[in-house]
């Protein structure tokens, strides 16, 4: 448990969204209109086919817009705040969890980099020699907004293409295409 002023946390927010490269400011209601063009633009898709009726339900009737916490970063020199983001009840959440469920099964189909937790890195250093070799871990500043929206769908497609059409809840171009909507 952190017991932090709430001064000094609000100010550590603010200081967090005042970086431009990452954050943009949005005038008012701008939620709710991307909420409606959201919805608008998935139930066309999703009516293009039987397995995309299947989830319109899934759709929110009456999105919330995504809300933002901070994580304060204890040993960090002046306690840097980690951004924690929540979209649950936003427009594309309910439809998202469904559309990653595929992804998720494919993990580690573009890289054998990708780790499933600490035991499965335990398990593969188990028999590497480190005799002359240096074990180095790197602190990435805020990954995920770091990360590129158009690198990530490139990785996405390349493993949607490997991945059997009946394993997808809807056919491959209007999967990809909701996809890409659900993260931008």
């Amino acid at each position: 448990m952190v017991i932090i002023d709430k001064v000094d946390y609000v100010s550590k927010m603010n200081d967090l969204l005042k970086d431009k490269d990452t954050y943009e400011n949005k005038p008012s209601g701008f939620v709710e209109k991307a909420s409606k063009k959201f919805n608008q633009e998935a139930r066309k898709l999703l009516k293009r086919s039987e397995k995309g009726k299947k989830l319109l339900h899934l759709l929110e009737e009456a999105p919330a817009a995504p809300r933002m916490r901070g994580l304060p970063k204890l040993h960090k020199a002046n306690v840097a705040m980690r951004p924690i983001t929540s979209g649950i009840g936003s427009a594309p959440h309910r439809l998202a969890k469904v559309l990653a469920k595929p992804l998720s099964s494919n993990l580690g189909a573009v890289s054998d980099a990708h780790l499933r937790n600490g035991g499965d890195l335990m398990e593969r250093l188990q028999n590497v020699d480190f005799t002359a070799k240096c074990l180095a871990s790197f602190d990435v500043k805020s990954l995920f907004t770091n990360v590129s929206v158009g690198g990530a769908l490139k990785a996405i497609k390349s493993v949607v293409n490997g991945i059997d059409p009946n394993q997808l809840p809807l056919p491959k171009p209007d999967y990809f295409k909701l996809l890409t909507m659900c993260m931008n």
